[in-house]
């Protein structure tokens, strides 16, 4: 499978998790636009799952921010082991680490050559990105 086929077979799925996010918040009584805007600010699927689990549960803002900042820890470790494939630099670093996420490193770290990791980790990041 080309790196291309690898990335969509991945970000296809997790796209469907997206409409079911979508949905959960919605019945969290989080509206449209703060689904949306939860989805573009904090884009780790986990994260935005717990964020609407606690606060849909009646718990607080500070519990669902500690709880999604715990979940979120894991893409900071996937960023220390991508910027040496990555190697990108000024505004470039914002749209990777809005990306490092579970799914573009895994897809990334599975590639043979350097050059395909980091096809592998945009195309996937930014295939989730769009079909979240």
């Amino acid at each position: 499978m080309s790196v291309k086929q690898n990335s969509l077979s991945v970000a296809l799925p997790v796209g469907a998790y997206g409409a079911a996010f979508g949905a959960a918040s919605v019945a969290a009584h989080f509206t449209i636009l703060q689904t949306c805007l939860l989805s573009l600010v904090m884009f780790s699927g986990a994260s935005q799952f717990a964020v609407i689990g606690v606060m849909g549960a009646g718990g607080s803002a500070a519990s669902a921010i500690a709880t999604s900042t715990l979940l979120g820890i894991r893409n900071g470790l996937y960023s220390v082991r991508m910027a040496p494939i990555l190697k990108v630099k000024g505004l470039s670093k914002f749209f990777a680490a809005q990306v490092t996420i579970d799914e573009s490193t895994g897809v990334a770290i599975s590639q043979e050559t350097e050059a395909q990791m980091r096809k592998g980790f945009w195309w996937t990041g930014i295939g989730v990105f769009i079909f979240w």
